[in-house]
């Protein structure tokens, strides 16, 4: 992330599993200010890393009571991971400048990477006392809040940071996940809906909504969104394949679970969790390709046998119109055959009639002639 000028900037902290990441935003200022900088102070306030640093010390080392340049340099042994360098820095700076709000801010920042949340939320809270318009540190208190699994502390925190500064992306992804952690998911969708509408080419936005739609178990949604963030983000943040994999998972689709989970322990190898789950995945989708061989085989034997039954029916069925015809054919020649009988039958009576007839006519006339 490009390192911006640091009088006029500060760090976000945002939470590792939603909000993985941050920025630096604008902050009143309330500091000491030197009529005339030297090329060490101004060196000291403009750049960065070890150029910072060897300016910063040697601004001290001209000035002892220069309050910003300790803020400065804190601010360095800080993004270097020395905490507490930072912290002993931060501290020379409040002992100068009690009222340094932005001091006890960027403390709050250390002591919350640290892991040490109650100093951190002291620290806020001072900030917050000598700044109250001071957006930041409402958001970063209602950052530790969130990691002290005090949800409705974060919205509220949150909040104010979003009436201060409404146009600030990153406080509604982070009530976002308060708003999460709260089971509160459709007021967590809204929030990372306003945060898209402030920049729909952020990924982050995009891939806390889908852990949104992913606590939902709404899967189908949770991949679009993870997939969005990972269209601009590939590489950035291995957790979004991490993320969509779970998704995946959800919607049995394991082959691409198990894509983006390796996906993931490429950015990630040392991750024994994730491999852990790669082997789980893998043995479930080798399992399912052997049920599904297994449901493919059920069903081309049912398919077999449904055939062979059909076949018999049809076998059977011929069969029976077979016998039905034979029958229907001895029916018809049964009845041709009295037909005939009955024929044969009327003329042998005919004839007998006519014999019968001719015999009395015979008779008579030998009578007669007698």
């Amino acid at each position: 992330m490009a390192h911006l000028h640091k009088r006029s900037v500060s760090f976000i902290v945002l939470s590792s599993v939603l909000v993985c990441g941050g920025a630096h935003q604008a902050v009143a200022q309330k500091q000491p200010q030197a009529a005339v900088q030297t090329a060490d102070q101004l060196s000291c306030a403009k750049d960065f890393g070890e150029v910072a640093i060897s300016s910063c010390s040697q601004a001290i080392k001209a000035n002892s009571k220069d309050a910003v340049a300790y803020k400065n340099r804190a601010f360095e042994w800080r993004e270097k991971g020395d905490l507490e360098k930072a912290i002993a820095d931060y501290n020379e700076a409040i002992r100068i400048s009690p009222q340094y709000d932005k001091a006890y801010y960027n403390r709050g920042v250390a002591w919350g990477r640290k892991g040490e949340y109650e100093k951190a939320i002291l620290d806020y809270s001072e900030a917050i006392r000598l700044s109250p318009h001071l957006p930041n540190a409402y958001a970063g208190r209602g950052n530790i809040y969130l990691k002290k699994k005090d949800p409705y502390g974060a919205i509220s925190d949150l909040g104010r940071a979003i009436e201060l500064k409404p146009d600030e992306k990153l406080y509604f992804i982070q009530r976002c996940k308060a708003f999460l952690d709260a089971e509160l998911p459709q007021k967590a969708i809204s929030d990372c809906n306003e945060a898209i509408k402030l920049d729909t080419k952020f990924a982050m936005s995009y891939y806390n909504r889908g852990n949104v739609w992913l606590a939902m178990e709404q899967f189908s949604q949770a991949i679009n969104d993870f997939s969005v963030a990972l269209e601009s983000e590939p590489t950035e943040y291995p957790d979004y394949y991490l993320q969509r994999a779970t998704a995946y998972e959800g919607n049995a689709e394991l082959g691409k679970a198990v894509f983006d989970i390796e996906k993931y322990l490429d950015l990630n190898p040392q991750d024994q969790k994730a491999s852990e789950i790669k082997s789980r995945l893998t043995m479930a989708l080798q399992k399912k390709q052997l049920d599904d061989e297994d449901v493919s085989r059920r069903a081309a034997e049912k398919a077999l046998q449904e055939k062979a039954a059909f076949l018999k029916e049809i076998k059977k069925a011929e069969e029976i119109a077979s016998q039905q015809q034979l029958i229907k054919a001895a029916a018809v020649r049964k009845i041709e055959e009295d037909k005939l009988a009955f024929l044969i039958g009327s003329i042998i009576g005919l004839v007998i009639v006519i014999a019968v007839v001719l015999g009395v006519l015979l008779y008579r006339r030998r009578n007669q002639t007698r």
